[in-house]
């Protein structure tokens, strides 16, 4: 395209200069030639433009102008048409977490020849440009001249008319003077005016800049109480008081063993390591969790780059403790103190309004995330034993998986089951047993609190009591608690010779302990045995006001009797050591899971009567007179209602369970289920959660509803016959059909089905009670249901099918059965969600291999890909899961190589992340191409070499077909990756390969040896060096070889080693780049002493000057390398040689850099302090004597 001259012609040549000044800006260092060339371009374009719209143009003039635009039209169009060629997507990621696409240059696959071409062709025309532009400048100056010259005249006859004038004004001017003193008068008036409209200002911009600092505090505020609501909504879980109690009971100075021993200090300075403390029960698991969580904390209490979060299981939490609840609490520990990131107000922003909690996949990809922020995430997890073992799976299974890619550190503790411990066999182990300091140190202190008799045979008590319990820390609190009550010096005795040892001791205390019980008066033998009753019965954990209350509550009255409530110290005491409160938590518990299970075994007889009793007293307090007046429509007035009855909250929740449980429905339950406004009240108070707010639950919850929830068959039965609806709906348009499918209950969901309900019935969500049943994973009940002949395929609001709630739950061999009754029912298997997501996603992203196997059986296809493009494989070839890849091979149709939105196929994603085995196991695949490349040009080799995967290397070496020196956009190699990285035994193992090419240069010129060289890799250049062939004095398109760079970047060993090499010599000691700097140059520049001495050392010449004149003394002067100067000095460097264009020396450059140190050694050596530079300029350099801003402004001055 060529242009004639015209104004739009020219703008638009301005405007694709700038675009491309703009594309160039950030480019390889190799391209700054042509960014300069641009940059210049664009200037005198600017100025032509700005001198055009003054002058008017010849004819000649315009010719010449239209033929610069054509001259630079061709280049410019050149140069975009390669930028668009060339440019890509490339993803940076900020310090909150966010991924913004940007526009940037790849680098341009262009050779030097037309690098040198674009820039001359550019160059000459702005040269010619700046021509045109004189040219013009000297036409607006003749022009100028001619019209000072005509304006000189109009002056002269101006001047004539004044004198004139000159006679009227006298008349004139008396009557000024007579205005001005008015004039005077007004002005003072105005002055003062004005001062006070300036203290109005003055104090204006006070109160706007008070507001303004208010504004900040306040959007300070409700960012932090904006973010502080967001963790509380991704987990109201908190371990921290817990914690604060372990640490309080702690003996000072235990644990120590495990601190100070080798693993666990191994363990600390290691990363993505792993250490299982096993330990029998009571050996004080628990305790040195608690101490390890302490250490690490104090340990990096300063490092910020350093995170620590911890997990304490409980067996009455199994409901609260779910996989995704447990990953979202390290989530919120891990960001305590740190701004919330994108991610996670993502998740808030869809679930809150939607009242949904996160999925599994979504919490563990914001950890994903959150962890990499870090150099090590230490995570401590106690008590595996107390959790589900479907749970404990699927827990372990992500945070392992996190581990392979993160900085993650995992502490474990659990008792010895093998099943857990199988988990573990690869992992550093060291078991938990109390030692016989531990003991002493915990029995001094305990002893100290016994009679003063028993005190008097302390040594005695403490040698038995160490005998017995061999390295388990509750038999000796439960030994030493259970001297308390001995009444002489033979009696303590006594007790000692008869204590056992092992596991089996437990229930030989435990039955003493309740033969204590027994042995107390009726009334506090009767309160002994509901307060344990309680504690052992109870659906969580409970506190001691909760218990307090719960005891207080009289069966059939209509309100609470405060002065029944039994007194808190009493309750402890007379349960014979078995019970005891967390402080900081207010939690009241057995002393151990041992005594809860003895407990169980023990009691199992009464176990329905107890649970009879719980739930009676739970009604009652439901059935106050205080809750007739129905649910309460403020939260405050729901939270006023709580601290009035501590115990509602548990009563709402978990009455009916206690009610199944004791297997007799009394009238007090059909009473309370058929009072609509208590059954509402309970009903708030059961909807209420961290996604729902009180003052939002809906009301009109039934009887019905209730007992559908609590599974209460026969209530339901009553209801059905009395003539309730069975198809009625609560707030939440939920029947008592999906109440009690939600919570698994088979028998109330059969007799609903029986009577005619409807089976489809969708809620606000959107969903049916097939959906429930099968997010539950509740095979019967999906049976039952289909033979309804429901939509098996009834999408809810979030797009999700009944067979995607399985897949998304499938951590559960009911899910498993429930998929398998699904698609034997027909229901389509590649049906895809809001997310993009099929179940077979959803189930490859679980690590769920049973049910990848079965929805590929049922016809999936293999080859879907998740919402954001990444293909199924990619994700488990990523993740190294062998099984998944291996059952994704299988498929019939599966396309081993399909790609992700950014070209990696499924062999290069198991490459980069280094997962040997699964590049093996895709590499026997007949259909995989070994050499696939992503959209940069990358290879598998590549990546896995960049990475320094040495295994995944070796098996990619050892396949057939690949090709060690396919290179990249680039042109790098996996040679040059391997060795820009220091990977010295990848670059050991390709160089093994005879069709290596070991100077294969990118294109910046870099062969391997260089990208070592300017990495300081010693160990790679060793390899390197040792291949023969490879050229130590290749040169890269700025002329510098791998001696100048290893220089200038301060490698002195490198430097030493490349000296010695036979090629080098005096060429490659004193070779020059196209700058003219030597490596002496560039050493010197950069202050690194010991490179410039061993150069020297070597012979290198002091005196070489690059293309501007300028000797290595002028760059160490100038940038203040006094250590420098002084060896340069030293080496016979010109001390008062005039250096560059302008001619200084180098005192003049290091006082003109205020370089103090430099100055005073370079006039102790006699530099000349007064001299002459290239512009005739005479400066004084003495200390002191001129103002470095008077010699520079001097300069100045002189240059214009």
């Amino acid at each position: 395209m060529s242009f004639g001259y015209s104004v739009s012609d020219f703008l638009y040549l301005i405007q694709l200069t700038d675009r491309l000044r703009k594309r160039f800006v950030q480019a390889p260092e190799e391209f700054i030639a042509i960014s300069n060339a641009i940059t210049s371009l664009s200037n005198v374009l600017q100025d032509v433009g700005t001198t055009t719209r003054t002058v008017e143009l010849t004819e000649w003039q315009k010719s010449a102008l239209a033929l610069n635009i054509s001259g630079c039209n061709s280049a410019l169009d050149r140069l975009s048409k390669i930028a668009d060629e060339n440019s890509c997507l490339k993803v940076t990621a900020s310090h909150s977490l966010r991924d913004w696409p940007i526009r940037a240059l790849r680098r341009v696959r262009l050779d030097g020849n037309e690098i040198h071409n674009i820039c001359s062709h550019i160059e000459f025309q702005v040269s010619t440009l700046n021509c045109f532009l004189v040219s013009l400048n000297n036409k607006v100056s003749h022009s100028a001249t001619t019209g000072i010259r005509k304006l000189q005249d109009d002056v002269d006859n101006t001047q004539t008319e004044i004198k004139a004038l000159s006679s009227s004004i006298d008349g004139v001017r008396s009557g000024v003077n007579s205005v001005q003193a008015g004039v005077g008068t007004t002005q003072a008036d105005v002055s003062k005016t004005l001062k006070g409209m300036d203290r109005l200002q003055t104090s204006l911009d006070e109160v706007r800049i008070s507001i303004q600092k208010q504004n900040e505090q306040e959007n300070i505020r409700q960012n932090r109480d904006e973010e502080e609501a967001i963790l509380h909504w991704l987990s109201q879980i908190d371990f921290a008081d817990q914690q604060t109690d372990l640490l309080r009971r702690r003996e000072p100075g235990t644990g120590e063993w495990l601190l100070t021993s080798s693993k666990y200090r191994s363990w600390i300075k290691s990363r993505r390591q792993t250490l299982f403390c096993p330990g029998v029960p009571g050996a004080g698991k628990s305790m040195i969790a608690s101490i390890v969580i302490d250490d690490l904390s104090k340990t990096f209490r300063h490092d910020n780059s350093v995170a620590v979060a911890y997990l304490f299981y409980n067996f009455r939490c199994m409901h609260e403790q779910q996989p995704e609840d447990l990953l979202a609490s390290l989530v919120k520990q891990i960001l305590h103190d740190w701004p919330v990131p994108a991610e996670v107000k993502d998740l808030f922003k869809v679930h809150k309004p939607r009242r949904t909690r996160p999925s599994l996949n979504e919490i563990s990809s914001v950890l994903s995330s959150i962890c990499a922020l870090f150099t090590h995430v230490f995570i401590v997890v106690d008590a595996l034993d107390e959790c589900q073992r479907e749970h404990r799976e699927k827990f372990l299974s992500e945070i392992f998986n996190l581990q392979k890619t993160k900085p993650l550190n995992l502490f474990a503790t659990s008792r010895m089951i093998p099943e857990i411990e199988s988990f573990f066999d690869d992992s550093e182990q060291l078991e938990v047993r109390a030692t016989v300091d531990d003991v002493h140190k915990y029995l001094n202190t305990r002893i100290s609190h016994l009679p003063t008799f028993i005190r008097g045979i302390r040594d005695e008590i403490k040698t038995e009591i160490c005998k017995a319990v061999d390295g388990i820390f509750l038999l000796a609190q439960l030994y030493v608690n259970s001297l308390e009550g001995k009444r002489s010096i033979k009696a303590v005795r006594g007790a000692l010779n008869n204590l056992r040892t092992g596991c089996s001791a437990y229930d030989t205390i435990y039955s003493s302990a309740l033969q204590r019980i027994e042995d107390q008066v009726k009334d506090a033998r009767e309160l002994a045995k509901q307060v344990i009753s309680w504690i052992t019965w109870s659906r969580r954990p409970i506190s001691m006001t909760e218990l307090q209350h719960a005891l207080g509550i009289e069966l059939g009255s209509p309100s609470l009797d405060e002065d029944n409530l039994p007194d808190v110290d009493y309750m402890v005491s007379v349960c014979a050591g078995l019970v005891t409160v967390d402080h900081e938590s207010r939690v009241i518990r057995l002393v151990h899971y041992t005594a809860q299970e003895y407990l169980e075994r023990s009691w199992e007889p009464q176990a329905a009567k107890f649970e009879a009793d719980m739930s009676a007293t739970c009604i009652t307090l439901l059935s106050f007179d205080y809750f007739k007046s129905g649910i309460c429509k403020t939260d405050r007035g729901f939270e006023e209602r709580l601290q009035a009855y501590p115990f509602y909250d548990y009563s709402a929740r978990n009455w009916g369970n206690h009610a199944r449980a004791g297997e007799v429905l009394d009238d007090v339950v059909f009473c309370f289920l058929r009072d609509k406004a208590k059954v509402e009240a309970a009903g708030q108070a059961l909807a209420v959660s961290y996604e729902v707010r009180s003052q939002d639950v809906r009301g009109t919850t039934t009887g019905i509803h209730l007992a559908a929830h609590f599974g209460l068959t026969e209530a339901v039965r009553v209801f059905l016959e009395d003539g309730w609806p069975p198809d009625a709906m609560d707030g939440y348009s939920r029947t008592p059909l999906s109440w009690a499918v939600r919570e698994g209950h088979e028998d109330v969901a059969k007799l609903l089905l029986e009577s005619g309900v409807d089976a489809s019935s969708r809620d606000y969500l959107g969903r049916t009670p097939l959906c429930y049943a099968s997010r539950g994973g509740f095979k019967a009940i999906v049976e039952k249901l289909l033979e309804k002949e429901v939509d098996a395929d009834a999408k809810d609001n979030l797009g999700r099918s009944p067979l995607s709630w399985a897949a998304e739950n499938g951590h559960g061999g009911g899910h498993i059965d429930v998929v398998d009754v699904l698609l034997r029912a027909g229901v389509s298997p590649d049906l895809v969600d809001k997310r993009g997501e099929s179940p077979l996603a959803c189930a490859v992203s679980r690590r769920n291999e049973g049910l990848v196997r079965l929805l590929l059986k049922g016809g999936a296809n293999p080859n879907f890909r998740y919402g954001d493009g990444r293909t199924g494989l990619s994700h488990a070839a990523g993740e190294g899961n062998n099984s998944i890849v291996g059952l994704l091979l299988g498929a019939d149709k599966i396309d081993p190589n399909l790609k992700n939105p950014d070209g990696q196929g499924p062999l290069s994603c198991a490459a980069e992340a280094g997962h040997s085995s699964v590049v093996a196991l895709l590499l026997d695949h007949p259909g995989v191409a070994p050499n696939a490349e992503d959209a940069d040009g990358w290879t598998p080799l590549m990546a896995a070499a960049d990475e320094g995967h040495e295994a995944t290397v070796a098996v990619l070496l050892a396949k057939d077909g690949v090709d060690v020196n396919r290179k990249n956009i680039w042109n790098q190699t996996p040679l040059s990756r391997a060795a820009r990285n220091g990977h010295a035994n990848v670059v050991k193992m390709l160089l093994g390969k005879e069709e290596i090419e070991v100077d294969s240069a990118d294109t910046s010129g870099w062969t391997p040896l260089i990208q070592a060289a300017r990495h300081g890799h010693s160990s790679t250049i060793g390899e390197l060096l040792k291949t023969s062939g490879v050229n130590i004095l290749h040169a890269d398109t700025a002329g510098r070889t791998a001696l100048s760079w290893a220089a200038g970047q301060g490698y002195e060993a490198l430097v030493e080693c490349l000296l010695w090499q036979p090629a080098a010599g005096l060429v490659s000691l004193d070779y020059q780049d196209k700058a003219g700097r030597t490596p002496l140059s560039w050493a010197a520049g950069n202050g690194y002493e010991a490179a410039v001495r061993v150069l020297l050392h070597a012979g290198a010449i002091v005196a070489s000057v690059d293309c501007c004149g300028r000797a290595p003394l002028a760059f160490a002067a100038l940038n203040g390398h006094c250590a420098v100067v002084r060896l340069l000095l030293e080496a016979g460097a010109a001390l008062d040689a005039c250096h560059g264009l302008n001619g200084w020396t180098a005192l003049q450059l290091a006082t003109l850099q205020a370089h103090r140190e430099v100055e005073l050694l370079l006039q102790a050596h006699g530099a000349l302090s007064e001299g002459t530079d290239f512009f005739g300029l005479e400066l004084l350099y003495r200390s002191g004597s001129v103002p470095i801003g008077r010699a520079i402004d001097g300069i100045v001055e002189a240059v214009r």
